[in-house]
Order: C-alpha cells, then structure tokens, then sequence
C-alpha cells in the first residue's frame, strides 16, 4: 500500500455486478477505501451504468496512469474472469487503455476477514434478538 500512497496518478475502480437496488452499497465501500488510503476510488458495474469500461474511461480522462481494478466478488464466476478483463482490454486489444497501467486484482474470495464480518451479523442478531428488514 505504501507504493500506491507515494503516487498521485493511481487510482483504484471497485468492479461490481450492479443492479437496480442496492449499488450505494458499493458507493460506501469506494468511499471508506478512499478515506482510508487517500487514493481516488471509482465504482462501475458489469451489468448497468456506470460500467466498468465508462469509469475506467473517467479516471484515464482525469489523468490517473495506474489504475488497479478490484473486483467486488465473492466468487470467480464468468465476470471476474471474463466479462471485467474485457471491460478493462485485458482479454482484447483496446487502444482507448494504451498509455495507462491497468492491474487487475484479485476477487474477494474466502478471506478470513468477512468470517469476522458473518460472526458479527451472528451476534449482533443473537445479543439484540433483531430480525433482518424484510424477513419475518
């Protein structure tokens, strides 16, 4: 993280599936990664707007010349590993990207860190007997 903290020109695009409810959700994690590491944070979708391919586009037009994308993926499913990298002209030449560094991260996956994340939700239910908006 220290050689993305040294350099004004990166950028990060958090990649995610979209859909009509729920993409603020996305929104508030480029937001906490941005105050968190003080590097612009983008958001785009594979299956509505802003894609992935037009966020990319905006951060190459404001500038940025590394820009490493993240998928927001619990699993390595045909967006991860194909939809994105054509997105972003890793699965094909793109001359839009020609000039720019683009990495492409790893998914999530089974990081131990979100375990701690469902443990919380357990306790939280079990402490204060609350039920989830929208279950009964």
């Amino acid at each position: 993280m220290e050689r993305l903290s040294k350099k004004s020109r990166i950028a990060i695009l958090i990649a995610g599936h979209g859909t009509a409810k729920g993409d603020d959700v996305f929104y508030k994690i480029a937001k906490l990664v941005e105050e968190k590491t003080n590097i612009k944070t983008s958001v785009g979708y594979v299956a509505c707007k802003p894609t992935v391919r037009d966020s990319l586009k905006e951060l190459i037009k404001s500038g940025y010349k590394e820009i490493v994308v993240v998928p927001l993926f619990l699993v390595a499913g045909s967006h991860v590993l194909e939809d994105i990298p054509k997105m972003i002209g890793i699965k094909r030449k793109c001359s839009d990207f020609e000039n720019v560094k683009i990495y492409y991260a790893r998914h999530i996956g089974a990081d131990y860190r979100l375990a701690e994340v469902v443990i919380d939700r357990v306790k939280e239910v079990l402490d204060t007997g609350a039920k989830s908006e929208g279950f009964s």
